[in-house]
């Protein structure tokens, strides 16, 4: 149920520069600078965007149902939700 950030470029380091407490648990992450996209169990099933370095929560978007998994193909964000039988697409207009 925690969010860590590593130092970008260091594979040696196992040493977080920041950590965030996510509520219901992790269930997929997208990477896409500046901003860290967070499907978690949190209040039935969440996106969650934060800026990447976890300094702050920039938005959410409730999935309606907790989600199994994410992907992405550019601003479209696909949520994988096992309780409806299928997925939602999110639109994220900012990238």
């Amino acid at each position: 149920q925690d969010l860590f950030a590593f130092p970008p470029g260091n594979s040696q380091s196992l040493i977080s520069t920041a950590a965030a407490h996510i509520p219901g648990g992790v269930y997929g992450i997208v990477i896409q600078e500046p901003y860290a996209f967070v499907a978690s169990g949190d209040q039935g099933g969440v996106l969650d965007v934060w800026n990447s370095d976890l300094s702050s929560k920039v938005n959410s978007v409730s999935l309606g149902s907790k989600p199994a998994a994410l992907a992405c193909d550019g601003q479209d964000f696909y949520a994988l939700l096992p309780d409806i039988g299928g997925f939602i697409r999110i639109t994220y207009p900012s990238l």
